[in-house]
């Protein structure tokens, strides 16, 4: 009797088995991996820059450092009034994708009319970094100093 009831419980127990590894493979669709094409492009200030997404859908949000648009389709298209590294992101489905966008040339001087070349702000935060780095190496310094004599002391007893 205990046999023909292992027996019973393995036959149900492979069959469930069976069954759950078919149904994934029969009921879900396939979500393929989102990306952003081309991933890296160069153009000129006020250059149109047409971007894909691939994969994902059926709606895109694009977002850019300054627009963000909803629920459109997988093509965006794009210019940028200063030249830098610009990425744009595109979302679908709870996946993220980015482009990168080198946008070269100069911007002109409104008062002078002359072209100027941007730079990166000087925000004077390069030489805190630093002097925090040296406060925490020299802070473990004392402290392995300080363990170790303590450890001397110790010992010497």
């Amino acid at each position: 009797m205990k046999n023909q009831l292992n027996r019973i419980f393995i036959a149900i127990f492979g069959l469930l088995f069976a069954v759950s590894m078919a149904i994934p493979a029969t009921a879900s669709a396939q979500v393929t991996q989102l990306a952003c094409s081309p991933g890296r492009i160069t153009t000129t200030v006020g250059g149109d820059v047409e971007l894909r997404a691939l994969g994902g859908g059926p709606t895109f949000n694009w977002v850019t450092e300054n627009r963000i648009m909803l629920n459109i389709g997988s093509v965006f298209v794009v210019d940028f009034d200063t030249p830098g590294i610009h990425v744009v992101h595109v979302t679908s489905q709870y996946q993220t994708a980015f482009c990168v966008v080198e946008v070269l040339g100069s911007t002109t001087n409104p008062s002078t009319g002359t072209p100027t070349t941007p730079q990166l702000p000087n925000t004077g935060a390069g030489s805190s970094l630093v002097y925090v780095g040296a406060l925490i190496f020299l802070a473990y310094v004392f402290s392995m100093i300080a363990v170790s004599k303590k450890t001397f002391a110790y010992l010497s007893k």
